[in-house]
């Protein structure tokens, strides 16, 4: 076994060890490795059982030469068949475990905004980045039907479906272009899917998945180009679809630059009117999409906060500096998160073959040229609301380095045992990501683990009180007023500006009968100018419990300002002023309030009541029919209503 073998294979141990340690002591510090912590303790004695017995040389190469001896089957088959195994194996793999919650990325926010056949405004915001991403989501509408039912959700996992197809087209091609036996051209192509990436295939709701697909197109034809097995066109195409895709990859620009000048060095001049074709085409093609250059710009201007502050993070959209140990941290759970082995890897890679490497040829620099502006973009991009949700922008910026280290596994170096190492790294590698996969399709452990990652030292201020409305919103809807009370109350330690918060942490005091601080808390929300009519609604219910009619009626009567048509308030406000014995206005807010489709028993008995003393008793008989449907066991109203209509035997039954 050969120095290389050996120092992979402690690296491997490491990693290992990263993630024994994430498993035993979970925290945001290590959020990159800690997922079998939210497993059962025996699945991660199992997997590690595993790992182990295949590092064991006697277990590994049985199991090898069987695993080589099915590959050799297997390459004898038409390859569109083996093609659609694979597919289907992805498919029915996403199918059924499929990202639950979407708390830690954009998905909440996007099934709540995108509509079914169109793209509202506000949402329309959120595609800002990725121009081409509206065009797709209203083409995969094509899929459906007129008329059919479809959801959002539907739309995004036939978008995460088409991705991994395509994805499996460029393992494909990564394959079958890599030179060396099949089985480790196969352990390759797994270490590329099995980077964390993947997990955009299996139903998660984000815009970044076709992003993906686009880096790793753009990677491998930019290869192949070097290899002058396909037309220079192609990876400039695919370079402008990726930038359609997201504004981001035009980080990548000196890698474009590297490809097309050292193809055509001796036509510099049309490499030059070629490139300047090319930024007038993509310009047009943005502006024929809407893309607004204001919006773009505000990226770049000073006082901007998408990129990171050298030295200081004390704005509240920055968790910290760019040079500061705790980026550095969070930085490296990105890595470890996305591909565990990229870094470490190219890094000894690099170091122990550097002689050795054909550095005279353009294809490693290019490839290491584009993983370099990748992990530049995102060491420099500021994820406000922590790497730890933000994975799914990095992710396809790491795409690049998952090609590098194809790379410099697959070339002829001094390194003999090659199999034997790459078998512990896929399966090391393959571990992680299914375990990231299972914590995100439980809805349990996805929200244990989102409840771990709200640490203040890696989280933007803004970012907390994200993370804390999300977990507050989540336990509120499903009636878990005393969790949903502690997230709120965290938020507001943050952030106490916000009367929306307010409001909604009022509404949890009153669901947990917490009536003095209900009250104070509605208070509070209206001393802030709240635009929520139910706030002060609600706080016209407490000032009536209390006997104060005239701030009751005043604060309903400033709901139905902001809310003409609040129902609730024009009920109170009947009530209100027939306790009043303003029985002409009373009257007037119960009828609007019936008419805006209150059926609550109370309000029919209090509008029959009022009628009776505006001796209108067509409609009191109409109101106390409507209450005894609801209410049949209350006698006094019925002798009442039975009164009425033996006084006024012509109208009967309405």
């Amino acid at each position: 076994m050969d120095r290389t073998t050996i120092v992979l294979l402690i690296i491997s141990f490491v990693i290992i060890l990263l993630h024994v340690w994430g498993a035993l002591e979970p925290s945001h510090y290590n959020w990159g490795v800690h997922f079998f912590a939210f497993f059962e303790p025996w699945i991660s004695l199992l997997i590690l059982m595993v790992v182990v017995l295949l590092a064991i040389p006697k277990i590994q190469s049985p199991l090898l030469k069987v695993f080589d001896r099915l590959l050799q089957l297997a390459s004898k088959l038409p390859t569109l068949l083996v093609f659609l195994i694979l597919g289907g194996i992805v498919i029915v793999s996403a199918l059924l475990f499929p990202a639950k919650l979407h708390f830690l990325g954009d998905g909440a926010v996007l099934l709540r905004s995108v509509n079914e056949r169109t793209i509202s405004d506000e949402i329309a915001f959120s595609f800002r980045n990725q121009p081409l991403m509206q065009l797709i989501y209203l083409w995969t509408l094509n899929f459906y039907p007129p008329g059919s039912t479809v959801t959002t959700y539907d739309l995004y996992r036939t978008v995460d479906v088409i991705a991994a197809l395509l994805f499996l087209v460029v393992l494909f091609w990564l394959v079958r272009m890599l030179q060396g036996p099949l089985l480790e051209r196969v352990l390759l192509g797994c270490f590329v899917f099995f980077g964390a990436g993947s997990q955009f295939f299996f139903g998660y709701v984000e815009n970044y998945v076709f992003f993906y697909v686009a880096i790793a197109a753009f990677v491998i034809t930019g290869w192949r180009a070097f290899e002058k097995r396909i037309h220079l066109i192609i990876p400039l195409l695919v370079f402008v679809l990726m930038a359609g895709f997201h504004l981001g990859s035009l980080v990548f620009t000196p890698a474009l630059l590297f490809l097309l000048f050292h193809r055509w060095k001796k036509h510099k001049l049309r490499a030059v009117i070629l490139l300047a074709s090319i930024a007038v085409a993509v310009s047009f093609l943005f502006f024929t999409m809407g893309f607004n250059v204001k919006n773009f710009l505000v990226h770049l201007t000073q006082g901007g906060v998408d990129f990171l502050q050298p030295f200081s993070g004390r704005r509240g959209n920055f968790p910290y500096p760019m040079f500061s140990l705790i980026h550095l941290v969070d930085w490296l759970n990105a890595n470890m998160l996305i591909v565990p082995f990229g870094l470490i890897l190219t890094t000894t890679l690099l170091v122990a073959h550097r002689s050795t490497i054909p550095w005279k040829k353009p294809i490693p620099v290019f490839l290491l040229i584009t993983a370099g502006c990748g992990l530049f973009f995102t060491w420099i991009v500021n994820n406000a609301p922590g790497m730890a949700r933000d994975w799914d922008l990095l992710a396809s910026f790491f795409v690049p380095l998952l090609f590098a280290t194809v790379y410099l596994m697959s070339q002829p170096l001094p390194w003999k045992p090659r199999g034997y190492a790459l078998i512990v790294i896929v399966a090391v590698t393959f571990f992680h990501w299914a375990s990231w996969i299972g914590v995100n399709a439980s809805a349990d452990r996805h929200l244990a683990r989102m409840k771990l990652l709200n640490n203040p030292k890696l989280l933007s201020p803004v970012a907390q009180t994200a993370y804390d409305e999300a977990l507050a919103n989540f336990y509120f809807n499903r009636a878990n007023y005393a969790e949903a009370r502690y997230y709120y109350e965290h938020l507001v330690q943050i952030d106490d500006r916000n009367p929306r918060i307010i409001g909604n942490l009022a509404d949890t005091y009153r669901k947990l009968g917490e009536k003095e601080k209900y009250f104070n808390t509605l208070q509070r929300a209206v001393q802030m100018n709240t635009q929520d009519a139910g706030v002060y609604s609600n706080l016209g219910v407490e000032y009536a419990s209390r006997g104060d009619t005239s701030n009751a009626i005043l604060y309903n009567e400033k709901a139905l300002q902001l809310k003409p048509n609040q129902e609730k308030a024009h009920a109170n406000l009947g009530i209100l002023y027939a306790a009043k014995k303003d029985y002409p206005r009373a009257d007037q807010h119960f009828r609007t309030a019936v008419e805006l489709g209150m059926r609550e028993p109370v309000l029919f008995r209090y509008a029959a009541d009022v009628c009776l003393f505006l001796e209108d008793y067509t409609r009191a008989l109409q109101y106390y029919d409507a209450y005894l449907e609801r209410m049949p066991n209350d006698e006094r109203v019925r002798k009442i209503r039975d009164k009425i209509r033996a006084s006024l035997p012509r109208i009967g039954n309405p």
